[in-house]
C-alpha cells in the first residue's frame, strides 16, 4: 500500500460487477470476461444481439414492462450491491492527549468473483482541534514498519488516504492503523470527543463504495490531591496527603514529569515503598524573582494505559516563609519540541498559613462527624485540648451549631460523655443571626493538665421535627477553648457537617393503569446515606382508596397489606409495608404490588412512598418524594376469556395495563415535599398536586407532635 501513488492494474481483472453491469447495459461488451461470467445473469446479455448502430435507447423504451428486461434490471441490481465491498471498523476506546498512538483495525471484505483494488479514506474530526498536527494517524505497511498518513487539515477535520489496498476475491483485508492526538498548549486540557469517518472508495472515480463512522473520546491526564491541607502553621510540623496522577485512556506515557510547585520556603518529603520518607530538593524557578521552586516527585515518567500513580507527600513551612495565603500547585508537566511545555493539573491548592502559636496557649483539635441523618440518631465527634504550658489549664468549651433552613428551637442536638460515662445533653439557646439559625450551649469546669492533652467525647444530631431538616445543607459546627470567665478565646475552630436526609425512590412504577386490571409489580427503595442510623423506620405508600396492595416477602410469597383509611371522606389511604432499622451508609427494599378496583375513578391519581421517622415522637418527621403520577383509564371490553391460575383467580402479569418509569429525588420534612412551614409557628400548609394526597393521611402520622413556636 502507498500513501502517494495508486496501484495501476489492468482493468479487464479488477472491474467491479457494478462497472461490468454499465458496460453491458450500453451493449459496449458483447461479453462477460470469465472472472465476472458467474456474476452476470443471462438476461443481460441480450444487448449484445443488437447491431452496434441500431439506437440502444429507443429499443430499451420500446417495452419498459418486459418482463425478460424488468428481470434482467433487477438481477444486474442485486448482483451489483452483492459485489459491493464491505467495512468494519474496530475504532480505539480512547486515546491520551500526548500519549502513545493506540492501534485499531479496519477490515474490508471483497464479495466479488475477482480480486479489487480500493482507495481507504479516513477523516478524524474533533471540535478543540484548531490547528494542523493535533491529529495523526500511522498505518502498518507490508514491510511491518509504521507509516504517516498524510492528512489534510480543515478546521475541525484531519483527512487523509490510503491507497493500493488489494483485497483478493471472496477475502478480507485487515489494515492495522494507531491514532494518537499529540499535545499542544490550546489542545489536552480537557476530554474532547473525536469522531473518526472511514470510506472505502472506488480508485478511479473516487465513489464511496462501503462507509462507517465511529466516535471515541481524546482524554487528558488528571492530578488530584486528596486530604491536603487548608491551613498550616509555619515552623510548625508537616502535613501528609496524597496527590494522584491519573491516565484514563488507552494511551501508554512515557515522558510525564510528575511535579509540585511551592514557595521555596517550604520542605517536601515523598513516602518511598519501605515506608521511609525520601527529602525532595526544590529545582529553582528560571523566572527572575520568583521564589517557587518544582519538586520532582519520581523519575518515574511513566503511566500506564488506564493507570494511576499515587505519591503521599509530607509539606512543611519554614518558620520565616510569608504569612497569609500560600499556594501549592501539583501538576504533571510534559516536553512538546519547539513549545513550551505543557502543565496538566488543578488551578492550585490553597493554604492559609499562619504563625506559630504562642506558648502557653490551648490549642484545639476537632474531628466532626462526616455526616449525619435528618432524624437520625445522634452521630459522636470528638474535641482535643492540648495544653503545651507546664501548669493545668481549666477552660470552658463553647459550642454553635448554625443551620440556613433549622427555623425551630430543637432542630439540632449536642450531648457531651461526662466523667461517669453517660451522656448528658448541651443545653442550646436558639437565635437568628444575619444568614443562619443557630444554636449555642457550653461545657463548662473542664481543665486539662500540664503538659497533656484532654479528649472531650460528644455527638451531634439533626432532630427531625417536620420542619427543619437541613436538606443535604451544612452545619456549621463551631467550636472554642475559652477561660472560665469567657473573656479569652484561647483557640476556635469551624467544621461543615452535611446533613443528609433519607432517600425514597420508586423503581419501574406503573404510569398508565387500567381500573380492575392486572396488578403491577414495582420497588420503593429507602436508603440512608448518612453516618447517622436510624430506628424503625415506617415504609408507606398512599394510593387512591379504590387500590389493593401486596408486599413480597422474603420466601417470595405475598402478603397483603392492610389500607389505613384517611381522615377525610374519599381520601388516600397508606400502606405500611414495612418497619426497618437502617444502619449509617445502608437501605432497604421493598417489592410491591398495586391494584387499581373497577371503581376508582379514572383520569389523573398519585402514590406516594414515604420514609415515616420517629413515629410517635414530638420529632416525627417524612421523608419521599414529590409523588408518581398514574393516567387511570377503563378496561377494555372483553374479547375473550380471562386466563387464570390453577387455582381459579385470575393470574398477575408484571406490569400487565402498566406503563412504568422510575421517580427519586427526596425531600424531607414534608409528606411528599409539599407541607411547607410558614414562620416561627410552625403552621403546615397544604400544597397542590402529590401532596395534597398525603394530607389526609399525615395526621395519624404526628398526632402527638408537639408543636413549638420559633
Amino acid at each position: 500500500m502507498s500513501v502517494t501513488a495508486r496501484s495501476r492494474r489492468s482493468r479487464s481483472t479488477v472491474l467491479t460487477a457494478a462497472t461490468l453491469g454499465v458496460l453491458l447495459a450500453t451493449g459496449a461488451v458483447v461479453s462477460a470476461p470469465a472472472a465476472f461470467a458467474a456474476e452476470v445473469p443471462p438476461a443481460a446479455t441480450a444487448p449484445a444481439t443488437t447491431a452496434p448502430s441500431a439506437p440502444a435507447a429507443p429499443v430499451a423504451k420500446a417495452a419498459p414492462a418486459a418482463p425478460a428486461a424488468k428481470a434482467a434490471d433487477e438481477a444486474g441490481k442485486a448482483a451489483d450491491e452483492a459485489g459491493k465491498p464491505q467495512l468494519t471498523v474496530n475504532p480505539p476506546a480512547s486515546i491520551g492527549h500526548g500519549g502513545q498512538a493506540v492501534e485499531f483495525t479496519e477490515t474490508i471484505t471483497n464479495p466479488g468473483t475477482a480480486e479489487a483494488s480500493f482507495a481507504l479514506k479516513l477523516d478524524a474530526s474533533a471540535p478543540g482541534a484548531r490547528g494542523t498536527g493535533r491529529i495523526s494517524i500511522e498505518y502498518r505497511a507490508a514491510d511491518g514498519s509504521w507509516k504517516p498518513v498524510a492528512l489534510a487539515f480543515a478546521s475541525p477535520h484531519f483527512t487523509g488516504e490510503i491507497t493500493g489496498v488489494t483485497v483478493a476475491a471472496g477475502a478480507t483485508k485487515t489494515v492495522q492503523l494507531r491514532i494518537a492526538a499529540p499535545l499542544y498548549n490550546d489542545w489536552g486540557n480537557w476530554d474532547s470527543p473525536v469522531t473518526l469517518s472511514s470510506a472505502v472508495l472506488d480508485p478511479a472515480a473516487k465513489t464511496v463504495l462501503a462507509e462507517s463512522t465511529k466516535e471515541f473520546t481524546a482524554k487528558a491526564l488528571t492530578v488530584q490531591t486528596k486530604n491536603a491541607p487548608t491551613g498550616m502553621v509555619a515552623g510548625g510540623a508537616p502535613a501528609e496527603f496524597d496527590i494522584t496522577f491519573t491516565n484514563a485512556s488507552a494511551s501508554r506515557y512515557t515522558d510525564v514529569d510528575k511535579v509540585v510547585e511551592a514557595d521555596g520556603r517550604s520542605t517536601l518529603q515523598v513516602q518511598k515503598a519501605d515506608g521511609s520518607w525520601e527529602n525532595i530538593t526544590g529545582e529553582p524557578s528560571r523566572q527572575p524573582g520568583s521564589k517557587q521552586v518544582t519538586y520532582h516527585l519520581t523519575e518515574d515518567k511513566t503511566l500506564a494505559p488506564g493507570g494511576s500513580d499515587t505519591r503521599h507527600v509530607r509539606l512543611a513551612f519554614a518558620a520565616d516563609a510569608p504569612l497569609g495565603k500560600a499556594y501549592i500547585n501539583p501538576l504533571a508537566v510534559q516536553h512538546i519540541p519547539g513549545y513550551m511545555d505543557a502543565a496538566r493539573g488543578p488551578q492550585y491548592v490553597e493554604i492559609n498559613l499562619t504563625a506559630a502559636p504562642v506558648a502557653g496557649k490551648p490549642e484545639l483539635t476537632v474531628k466532626e462527624p462526616s455526616s449525619i441523618g435528618y432524624g437520625g440518631a445522634p452521630v459522636e465527634f470528638t474535641e482535643t485540648v492540648n495544653n503545651p504550658t507546664g501548669t493545668a489549664v481549666p477552660f470552658t468549651l463553647k459550642l454553635k451549631a448554625s443551620n440556613v433552613h433549622a427555623r425551630v428551637r430543637d432542630a439540632f442536638s449536642i450531648e457531651y460523655r461526662d466523667t461517669d460515662g453517660t451522656w448528658k445533653p448541651v443545653e442550646l439557646t436558639y437565635s437568628q443571626s444575619a444568614w443562619a439559625f443557630d444554636f449555642s450551649g457550653k461545657i463548662t469546669g473542664l481543665d486539662v493538665a500540664a503538659n497533656t492533652t484532654k479528649t472531650v467525647q460528644l455527638r451531634l444530631a439533626a432532630v427531625g421535627n417536620n420542619d427543619a431538616g437541613g436538606y443535604n445543607q451544612p452545619v456549621k459546627l463551631y467550636s472554642a477553648v475559652v477561660d472560665p470567665a469567657e473573656s479569652t478565646v484561647f483557640a476556635e475552630t469551624t467544621k461543615d457537617v452535611t446533613v443528609k436526609s433519607l432517600a425514597v425512590q420508586l423503581k419501574n412504577a406503573p404510569t398508565t393503569a387500567v381500573a380492575g386490571g392486572a396488578p403491577a409489580e414495582f420497588d420503593i427503595t429507602v436508603n440512608n446515606p448518612s453516618a447517622s442510623s436510624f430506628a424503625k423506620v415506617a415504609t408507606l405508600l398512599y394510593a387512591d382508596a379504590h387500590s389493593t396492595l401486596q408486599v413480597q416477602k422474603a420466601d417470595g410469597t405475598w402478603e397483603n397489606v392492610t389500607a389505613t383509611p384517611s381522615r377525610q371522606s374519599g381520601g388516600p389511604v397508606s400502606y405500611r409495608v414495612g418497619n426497618d432499622d437502617l444502619a449509617a451508609n445502608a437501605g432497604t427494599t421493598k417489592h410491591v404490588r398495586l391494584a387499581f378496583t373497577a371503581e376508582a375513578k379514572l383520569g389523573k391519581t398519585f402514590i406516594n412512598p414515604v420514609a415515616a421517622i420517629n413515629e410517635g415522637t414530638t420529632h416525627a418527621t417524612t421523608a419521599g418524594p414529590q409523588g408518581s403520577q398514574i393516567e387511570l383509564t377503563s378496561a377494555p371490553e372483553a374479547t375473550g376469556t380471562t386466563g387464570t391460575t390453577g387455582n381459579g383467580t385470575t393470574g398477575t402479569v408484571r406490569n400487565a395495563g402498566f406503563t412504568t418509569s422510575t421517580t427519586g429525588g427526596t425531600t424531607s420534612a414534608a409528606v411528599g415535599g409539599e407541607l411547607a412551614h410558614t414562620g416561627s409557628d410552625g403552621m403546615e400548609k397544604a400544597a397542590m398536586g402529590a401532596g395534597a394526597l398525603l394530607l389526609a393521611g399525615i395526621g395519624a402520622l404526628f398526632a402527638s407532635r408537639r408543636r413549638r413556636s420559633a
